[in-house]
């Protein structure tokens, strides 16, 4: 199955992808330990070490089967430097998280309750890589259905995607400033968003599903970037210059 454009346009695609999202996992990385607080939101970080561990290490093919020119070296690398970063994501949690939590339920059992979203995720994203199929577009040497997880991952990335920016928007209203928060890395995961949105347009592999889900996150995706950008310029900060 051949790409709709030239693998180094998909390829670019990619690389624009990895920075915005490695910038906006830095920063969330840079400002939890300057502000002594985490910026990911919990459930949405154990999502993200999940999907990016199985998709770094191996455990599913980092290039879809649909891309035939897709250099496994760059994808398995951008994976896997995110995985590195959502460590020390996962880090501020456990040493500042607790703090941020009043219920004695929630302070008292807090890092039991965070492992075991780390491991429910871990299962759920494996599962439904596995067991999940979808009509064969047309590849051969393959039934008429294959596992999801030979496709990067789109319907989980994406799932996972839709729910972070939901995740993102509540941490922003219960949160009174930018604790843990900026413009840039409001803007990083929308346009690593978009940009893996045209990496799998490029590469047949965006179904009516993956534009739903898409279509959707990014609507909230982009209110995010304006909710920070607005609450900045309203505490004085610039937004361009706040990291």
């Amino acid at each position: 199955m051949s790409p709709l454009v030239p693998d180094w346009v998909i390829s670019l695609m990619f690389v624009i992808e990895a920075i915005g999202w490695l910038t906006a996992y830095i920063l969330i990385v840079k400002l939890g330990f300057q502000q002594k607080t985490y910026g990911m939101p919990i459930i949405a970080l154990c999502g993200n070490i999940a999907w990016e561990f199985f998709y770094s290490v191996g455990v599913f093919p980092a290039c879809s089967v649909s891309w035939e020119g897709c250099p496994p070296w760059l994808m398995r690398g951008g994976n896997a430097g995110a995985f590195v970063l959502d460590i020390l994501i996962l880090y501020t949690i456990f040493r500042y998280g607790r703090s941020k939590f009043s219920q004695p339920f929630v302070v008292k059992y807090f890092y039991a309750i965070v492992i075991f979203g780390l491991l429910t995720a871990l299962g759920l994203v494996y599962f439904v890589e596995t067991e999940f199929y979808r009509p064969n577009p047309g590849i051969p040497g393959y039934g008429d259905f294959m596992p999801i997880g030979l496709f990067s991952g789109v319907y989980t990335g994406y799932g996972m995607a839709l729910e972070m920016g939901l995740l993102f928007i509540a941490m922003f209203f219960s949160r009174k400033g930018l604790e843990g928060q900026s413009f840039y890395i409001a803007l990083g995961m929308a346009v690593g968003n978009f940009t893996a949105y045209l990496l799998n347009v490029f590469t047949g592999t965006a179904n009516t599903t993956v534009h739903v889900l898409y279509a959707s996150g990014a609507i909230i995706n982009w209110a995010y970037v304006v909710l920070v950008y607005q609450r900045a310029k309203t505490m004085g900060l610039n937004p361009w210059k706040h990291f």
